[in-house]
């Protein structure tokens, strides 16, 4: 999801999970836009199922977007430690 309009059709089409991206800048899009923790947070209450936080993640963020409401969170570089992903 990268907007709350796209989170209200997967709502309207019965998702039961929904991947929200990138709520922070990220090494694997370059350039490309975050959402950040505001709008991240909206896209995710609006789809009204389990959302997932993708982009630029790590534990830290991810305690924070956990508390305020997301499922879960995904990552690359967070696993890699660091290396080229």
């Amino acid at each position: 999801m990268h907007s709350v309009e796209e989170a209200e059709d997967a709502k309207a089409d019965g998702a039961t999970l929904v991947f929200v991206s990138p709520v922070y800048p990220t090494r694997s899009h370059p350039g490309g836009k975050a959402l950040h923790r505001p709008q991240a947070l909206r896209i995710a209450k609006a789809a009204g199922v389990p959302a997932i936080a993708l982009g630029g993640m790590d534990e830290l963020k991810s305690a924070r977007l956990e508390r305020e409401g997301f499922y879960g969170w995904a990552g690359i570089d967070a696993w890699l430690g660091g290396r080229d992903a």
